[in-house]
C-alpha cells in the first residue's frame, strides 16, 4: 500500500513541469514579433522606422 502511494506521488511530481517565467515568455514573444516585422519589411521592400521608446507614438504638435 505504501509503495503505491509513493509511486503515485513520484508520478505526480514527474508530470509537473516548470512554467516559463514572465521574462522568458517576454523574450520569446519579442523575438517572434521582431522576426515577423523584419519579414513584413522584406515583403514590402522598405524598412520601417524603429519605434520610439520614450514617446507615445504620436507625432509632436507644431506651434
Amino acid at each position: 500500500m505504501r509503495a503505491a502511494i509513493v509511486l503515485m506521488v513520484f508520478l505526480a511530481m514527474a508530470g509537473c513541469e516548470r512554467e516559463p517565467s514572465f521574462d522568458e515568455r517576454y523574450a520569446e514573444a519579442s523575438t517572434k514579433i521582431t522576426e515577423k516585422a523584419q519579414e513584413m519589411d522584406r515583403e514590402l521592400g522598405s524598412p520601417s522606422p524603429a519605434p520610439s521608446r520614450t514617446g507615445s507614438g504620436m507625432p509632436a504638435e507644431s506651434k
